[in-house]
């Protein structure tokens, strides 16, 4: 299992970081365009 765990840790980290984007993509589109407003706005 370590070995697996080594050998796929870019694919795992990769497969981790999209579903958090998507996620938030999905859940977050109505807080997140304000809140991104007032911070670069």
């Amino acid at each position: 299992m370590r070995g697996f765990i080594r050998r796929h840790r870019l694919a795992l980290i990769l497969a981790a970081v999209a579903l958090l984007f998507f996620i938030i993509g999905a859940t977050a589109p109505r807080t997140a365009v304000p809140l991104m407003c007032k911070i670069y706005g």
